[in-house]
C-alpha cells in the first residue's frame, strides 16, 4: 500500500513539476521583468556618456530554449529531467543601471568632479542568462522507497562588467574596468512551483544588480 501511494504521489508530482514549459518559463520571466524593460531611462549628466553597444536587446522581455528533456517510465523508476536556458532582454539592465547611475551622479556630484571632461562608462556584460534545472527521481520497491525533488535556477560565468574611459579635448586621460560576478541560484525542493522559483530568482537578480552597479559606479567616481 505504502508504495502505491509513493508511485501514485510521485506521478502526481512528475505531471505537476514536469510539464513547465519554455513558453510558461517565459510568461513567468515576462511577469517579473516587463516594467524594467519597458521604461525609457536617459542619463541625466551631461558630461557622462554611457555605451550599452555590446549588450544584445530583443523585442520580448525574454528568450527562453529548450536544452533538454526526457521522462522514463518504468515500474519501479520514474525519472524526468528538464532543463531551460533563459536570456532577459538586456533593456531591463539599461534601465536599472542608468536609474543608479543618475541617483549616484547627483551624490558624488559628477559634474563638478568632471568640469570640462567626459566620462564615458560601457556595460560590457549584464547577469542577464540563468538556467531552470529540474529532476525527479523515484525508486519504489517492496522494502526500500526513495524519491528526490531537485530544482535548480542558477547562472553560470555571469557578471555585471563595466569599464570607463575619461576623456578631456579628445584625448583620454584615465581608462579602466570593473567586474563583479553573480553566482547565487534559487534551490528549493516543494516550496515553490516552478514559476514562483524563476519569480525568486529574478526578483534577488535585480536586487544584487542594482547594488552591484551601486559599488562599480563608486569605484568609477573614486577615479575621477
Amino acid at each position: 500500500m505504502r508504495t502505491t501511494k509513493l508511485i501514485i504521489f510521485s506521478t502526481i508530482s512528475v505531471l505537476l513539476s514536469s510539464c513547465f514549459t519554455a513558453k510558461q518559463m517565459n510568461v513567468a520571466i515576462t511577469k517579473s521583468v516587463s516594467e524594467d524593460v519597458i521604461k525609457n531611462v536617459q542619463v541625466s549628466d551631461s558630461n557622462v556618456v554611457l555605451n550599452t553597444e555590446k549588450l544584445e536587446q530583443f523585442t520580448p522581455s525574454a528568450k527562453v530554449t529548450t536544452i533538454h528533456y526526457y521522462f522514463i517510465p518504468a515500474i519501479f523508476y520514474w525519472e524526468t529531467r528538464d532543463l531551460l536556458r533563459a536570456e532577459v532582454n538586456n533593456r531591463a539592465y539599461i534601465n536599472l543601471f542608468t536609474e543608479v547611475l543618475n541617483k549616484k551622479s547627483k551624490e558624488f556630484n559628477f559634474a563638478e568632479k568632471l568640469h570640462n571632461k567626459k566620462l564615458e562608462i560601457s556595460i560590457e556584460a549584464t547577469p542577464n542568462e540563468f538556467f531552470y534545472d529540474l529532476k525527479d527521481v523515484t525508486i519504489a520497491g517492496g522494502y526500500y522507497n526513495y524519491m528526490q525533488h531537485f530544482l535548480d535556477i542558477y547562472p553560470t560565468n555571469q557578471k555585471l562588467a563595466l569599464s570607463y574611459r575619461i576623456t578631456q579635448d579628445m584625448n583620454v586621460v584615465k581608462s579602466g574596468s570593473f567586474s563583479t560576478p553573480f553566482n547565487k541560484s534559487a534551490k528549493n525542493d516543494y516550496a515553490w512551483t516552478s514559476s514562483e522559483g524563476v519569480e525568486h530568482y529574478l526578483k534577488n537578480n535585480r536586487s544584487e544588480f542594482i547594488t552591484a552597479s551601486e559599488t562599480l559606479i563608486q569605484l568609477i567616481a573614486n577615479e575621477l
